[in-house]
């Protein structure tokens, strides 16, 4: 009888344990869906993937495939939860273009049919293509967490593989994208990156370089699914021996066309600018587009 007494003594306290548990993770979720449910969070490395997981040092488990920020960077999180020691963060991923008229960088999902922007997304609107680009963009991401965390603890996990301000996306950022995502004024675009002495302007006693060889740029998957066109500018340095070096984008287009871009620019090769006849290294801005047929 003093044992059946005894175990059942155990059990009602196990229970008021895991009452209390429950309760206090019920707590913490609440706490931190409060703090971080509906914000958008830019990952510190830029990983496609519906599922990404992150040990306790904010590593990423498992290979790694990084791509452009246009489209794998800014997560709006939708929930967090708690189960155990992992912490499960569910939401979408921004798909970003440029939007000309506002000459910023918008997600492609909140284009309206009725939006100006709209001709630019052949298949958008395509019922198979429009849910596709909505289920494409959701995603997991687990934290892993120590025994016994806190609200503190959380917070450290999540701020070691997301970055803590939008602002640091010009810091994670490639640095072709850092005079655009550095600009001030939103009602134009960056002004051309500063040259050395070195580099000359085109006119006067200097001729403009001429391309030898310019392929064009691939598709990005993403910008292809939605049969989005369009086109963006940036600048580079072409130098006395015809190679192109110190690229940087003025009006991006985005959906991971700009990495494509540069890419393909970098490996351009020119009859470099002349000097009074001597090759020198010139900045020089180009127009590329995209579109599909």
């Amino acid at each position: 009888m003093r044992f059946n007494r005894l175990s059942q003594i155990a059990l009602l306290l196990g229970l008021i344990f895991a009452a209390f548990c429950r309760a206090s993770a019920d707590s913490l979720e609440k706490q931190i869906n409060h703090e971080y449910r509906g914000k958008i969070l830019t990952l510190r490395q830029f990983c496609a993937g519906g599922k990404l997981h992150y040990d306790l040092n904010g590593r990423l488990v498992g290979a790694v495939h990084t791509t452009s920020w246009t489209i794998d960077a800014q997560i709006e999180i939708e929930k967090l939860t708690l189960k155990g020691d992992t912490l499960e963060l569910q939401g979408r991923r921004l798909r970003l273009f440029f939007d000309p008229s506002t000459k910023e960088l918008r997600d492609a999902s909140t284009v309206a049919a009725t939006d100006p922007v709209a001709k630019d997304f052949r298949d958008l609107y395509h019922k198979k293509w429009r849910k596709s680009f909505i289920e494409s963009a959701k995603v997991e991401v687990d934290l892993d967490l120590a025994t016994g965390h806190q609200v503190p603890d959380i917070t450290l996990a999540i701020e070691r593989v997301f970055a803590s301000s939008s602002d640091a996306v010009i810091d994670l950022a490639p640095s072709f994208w850092r005079a655009f995502l550095s600009r001030k004024d939103v009602s134009s675009l960056p002004p051309e990156p500063s040259d050395d002495a070195s580099v000359e302007k085109v006119g006067g006693h200097v001729k403009s370089p001429k391309a030898l060889f310019a392929p064009d740029p691939e598709y990005s998957e993403m910008a292809r699914s939605v049969g989005f066109s369009g086109s963006m500018g940036l600048t580079m340095v072409v130098s006395p021996e015809g190679d192109v070096r110190d690229i940087s984008i003025m009006k991006p287009i985005g959906l991971g066309l700009d990495e494509k871009a540069v890419e393909a620019v970098g490996g351009w090769k020119f009859h470099p600018a002349l000097k009074d006849g001597v090759p020198v290294a010139t900045r020089i801005s180009v127009n590329v587009d995209f579109h599909l047929y």
